[in-house]
């Protein structure tokens, strides 16, 4: 079977082998059947879907490698929003110009990583991102953000819909965005 977006592929899998291991952290001692990856893709869908994300929408996350990555990557695709992945090295300057430039009205990220604390910087740069209206930490409002909301109804995307916007590493200046549709990615 060929899939040319990501929402129907992890669908098949969980009705096919819905207790089979989708996602595997073992740094984060963290597990997901293709049953828990499906419906938790769907409860941060509505959970961002209830934060106002919709088709089209921009959601950033910056974070490490770990098991909520792929999870919010694949609630993008459930609501056809756009997953924009920010690098874990990204110091306030760079941050605050890929947030600005994607047009991010979501951000979920780590509180810190490898001494760079994500959050401390967010919260620093907020006054000067307007389109950004909400910030979910994953150690902190992840858990309950999950906890509280209600699964969404995937919306229909085209294999040409844009699924994420990849910045560039910017060694020549800030960063670039390049856009990838689901068939791309």
């Amino acid at each position: 079977m060929i899939f040319d977006h990501p929402w129907p592929a992890l669908q098949h899998a969980a009705a096919t082998w819905p207790m089979a291991d989708a996602l595997v952290f073992p740094h984060q001692q963290a597990r997901r059947s293709f049953r828990q990856y499906h419906d938790e893709a769907l409860k941060v869908a509505g959970a961002l879907a209830k934060r106002g994300i919709g088709a089209g929408g921009h959601v950033a996350l910056l974070a490490e490698n770990r098991v909520e990555w792929p999870i919010v990557q694949m609630a993008c695709a459930a609501l056809g929003a756009v997953f924009v992945p920010l690098n874990t090295h990204y110091r306030r300057d760079d941050l605050a110009y890929a947030l600005r430039q994607s047009d991010a009205a979501v951000l979920i990220c780590s509180t810190s990583y490898r001494g760079n604390p994500y959050l401390e910087n967010v919260t620093a740069l907020r006054p000067d991102l307007p389109k950004l209206r909400h910030v979910i930490a994953l150690e902190t409002d992840y858990p309950a953000m999950v906890a509280e909301a209600a699964s969404a109804t995937p919306q229909a995307a085209t294999p040409e819909t844009t699924a994420s916007l990849l910045y560039t590493s910017g060694t020549t200046g800030f960063p670039k965005g390049a856009q990838l549709t689901h068939r791309g990615c």
